[in-house]
């Protein structure tokens, strides 16, 4: 059984914020337009943020999303 979903609501540029024993997670709500939205996540490096539909069915992140992730890191240009 799933939890209970905390739904409220955030304009443009604002925040929430998710507390976890490793550090806090923020999101952002960077843009929305009709149904979709764009939001920003700040975590430490060491905390997993993956859609949803990137995990297998244990909840793991797939191997695919893993390989395309590695993909696309070596292919982006270097920001130095």
């Amino acid at each position: 059984k799933e939890p209970k979903m905390l739904v409220f609501t955030r304009n443009i540029n604002e925040s929430f914020i998710i507390s976890h024993p490793d550090g806090d997670v923020k999101v952002t709500i960077l843009r929305a337009a009709q149904s979709r939205a764009k939001i920003g996540v700040h975590a430490k490096p060491g905390i997993k943020v993956v859609r949803e539909e990137l995990l297998d069915d244990s909840g793991r992140i797939s191997e695919e999303a893993t390989r395309d992730y590695q993909s696309r890191k070596r292919e982006r240009p270097s920001m130095d």
